[in-house]
């Protein structure tokens, strides 16, 4: 069942995060931002992002599901994503949607892995 989110939150987050009012953002973060809100903010437009069990970050292409581009390591990932939120000035509710929107459209195959081992 698909999640359903407040229009009003929702849109209040994707304003507070738009990279136009970041003009230090990495277009690594804006190709995250575009997936979650499924806007062309980089090209190509990636639909799905992948942690891999050695944390690397891999966004899928839209359309193509053979390609991927390099996103960086985890580590700097989950920093640039936490500074991201920060830097949003987001409220607690914000914050936990946009954590929520971001589980939503990534697999993280470290939390599998640890899971495992």
């Amino acid at each position: 069942m698909a999640d359903v989110y407040d229009n009003a939150l929702l849109a209040s987050l994707e304003e507070k995060l738009d990279p136009a009012r970041f003009p230090k953002m990495s277009a690594e973060m804006a190709a995250v931002l575009g997936c979650i809100f499924k806007k062309d903010y980089t090209e190509p437009r990636i639909v799905r992002i992948y942690i891999t069990m050695d944390g690397i970050v891999i966004g899928q292409h839209l359309g193509d599901t053979n390609r991927g581009t390099l996103l960086g390591p985890a580590a700097k990932f989950d920093r640039e994503w936490a500074d991201t939120l920060r830097a949003a000035n987001l409220t607690a509710e914000e914050r936990r949607l946009a954590d929520r929107l971001l589980a939503s459209v990534s697999n993280d195959l470290r939390v599998a892995w640890a899971a495992e081992a």
